[in-house]
């Protein structure tokens, strides 16, 4: 009994799985077989009580699995000979399948591979490069990657500004034009005049002027409606050519403008003395943009400082503790190289790098010492950079009266200049000045330089090169001399004697 009840559970517990499975349960006695039909099915208290209906008490059978029949028979595999017999017990329900035998054809077995990507790898590894050593003329045909121009946060607010203002000539037919010199000394006027002429960044954007709510004009005949005007008649729109006639009226109307304003150079008493260039650049440049009596502005002051305005930031270390106090930021509208600091027969870079560090007395907060090193870095550059080359110094002398006077006189070193200008190297090492410092990033181009010929700073004459559509020309008053060379333009000293005095970078993107 105890037997017959162990078969029964077994038997209860297959046909639980069984039903579970949805298959068909087919008890298998070795005295008999009996295959289960969907209508009779076996109970458990009918089925008569056999000692071989235990699991571990049933004998084995070979049961061979046949392959389908096909047209024509595979061909033999032998590896596949000891898998034809499966030993297993009587009561299993499992069914196996059988999986055909496909042969390894010839091409099978000279490619080891399963993938078309590892067949691929395979090709590569199999056929190394060969890497050939680069020469220059080689080198001049591969293609070069354009440098991504980056923007910091302030940097991106500028250059949304002067985003529509195109860095070509509008005109490619045209080339630079001769300015009235009424008086004689006028010439430190005209050399400015051409070199602010010659900048499309400045000629576009003064032409705004008087044109919406937002360049509007504060009084009839502003210092911004003169440039306006003189730029219309420089460079006339369309198919329409210069006229000199014109060209000489506005330069007229616009000397009226700029002696209407104070503190003017070569106005009242000093209309027949001769000026500083520099001087009346600076002047043309901060009377664009700063507000009159009655609060109102030339030019929007953002996109002014966006055009000239070098935005700036300095720290300051003491030598003794090391305490550092970062100041600023500050706007330049005028960059100076003296020629004097840190000494005398210098490059340029050196005079440059001076410009941005010098040594300052001031007292330390941590320790009370004298003695810091104050270092400015570029937090924003602007799309035009004018660098004054300071030629003028001066010294006090004693007079037979007994008291000084301040002598001026001229400093004729030579000085080479770049054609192309990088100031990457003047950013903070924060993460806007790392991104800044990448090489090309705030890298400038020479367009102009004003060059004064004398020996001294109440004398002497100015005369301008300037890069227009036709070239470089070479620009004294109303001659105009084409088609000189990149030499030419960076010559310390030209071929009449003058020395640099004003250059004018802009931005090369």
């Amino acid at each position: 009994m105890a037997l017959s009840r162990v078969s029964s559970r077994v038997l209860a517990q297959a046909h639980l799985k069984a039903k579970t499975r949805r298959r068909r349960l087919v008890v298998l006695s070795s005295r008999h077989l009996q295959p289960l039909s969907h209508r009779t099915r076996p109970s458990l208290k009918t089925m008569p009580l056999d000692k071989h209906a235990l699991p571990e008490s049933r004998p084995k059978i070979a049961i061979k699995l046949k392959e389908p029949s096909n047209k024509e028979d595979p061909p033999h595999c032998p590896e596949l000979d000891h898998q034809l017999l499966y030993h297993d017990t009587i009561g299993a329900s499992v069914q196996r399948l059988q999986i055909p035998c496909v042969p390894a054809t010839a091409s099978d077995e000279a490619m080891h591979f399963k993938s078309t990507a590892k067949r691929r790898l395979d090709e590569l590894l199999n056929d190394p490069i060969n890497f050939v050593p680069a020469t220059k003329a080689t080198m001049s045909t591969e293609p070069t990657h354009k440098r991504r121009r980056l923007h910091t946060q302030e940097p991106t607010g500028r250059s949304h500004i002067v985003a529509n203002l195109d860095s070509d000539f509008s005109r490619k037919d045209l080339g630079a034009i001769g300015l009235p010199n009424d008086t004689g000394v006028q010439c430190y006027r005209r050399s400015c005049l051409q070199a602010l002429m010659n900048l499309p960044v400045f000629v576009q954007w003064i032409k705004r002027h008087g044109t919406s709510q937002k360049y509007r004009c504060p009084q009839s005949g502003c210092l911004a409606c003169a440039l306006r005007k003189l730029a219309d008649q420089y460079w006339p729109t369309g198919g329409n050519k210069q006229s000199q006639k014109y060209v000489n009226e506005a330069v007229r109307n616009f000397d009226k403008a700029i002696s209407r304003l104070p503190n003017c150079p070569g106005t009242g008493s000093a209309k027949y003395q001769q000026q500083d260039a520099h001087e009346f650049m600076i002047f043309i440049l901060n009377n664009l943009s700063d507000t009159l009596h009655d609060k109102k502005v030339y030019m929007p002051r953002d996109e002014f400082e966006a055009l000239f305005g070098l935005k700036c930031s300095a720290r300051r270390t003491c030598h003794n503790c090391g305490h550092q106090e970062t100041s600023g930021p500050w706007v330049w509208t005028n960059t100076q190289i003296n020629l004097r600091e840190p000494g005398k027969g210098l490059g340029f870079k050196r005079y440059l790098d001076a410009n941005f560090q010098d040594e300052v007395a001031i007292d330390c907060e941590g320790c009370k010492k004298r003695k810091h090193t104050r270092k400015h870095f570029i937090l924003s550059a602007p799309e035009i950079l004018p660098i004054q080359l300071v030629r003028f110094n001066s010294k006090f002398k004693p007079t037979r009266f007994g008291d000084v006077k301040q002598v001026f006189h001229k400093i004729s070193d030579p000085v080479k200049f770049p054609l192309y200008l990088d100031l990457s190297d003047y950013c903070d090492d924060d993460e806007n000045g790392k991104r800044l410092q990448q090489s090309g990033t705030l890298r400038y181009k020479l367009r102009s330089t004003v060059i004064h010929q004398g020996d001294s700073r109440s004398s002497g004459h100015y005369v301008a090169n300037v890069v227009s559509p036709k070239g470089i020309e070479h620009i004294s008053d109303m001659h105009v001399r084409p088609h000189i060379s990149v030499q030419e333009l960076l010559r310390p000293i030209d071929s009449g004697g003058g020395t640099p005095y004003i250059l004018t970078y802009v931005r090369d993107h």
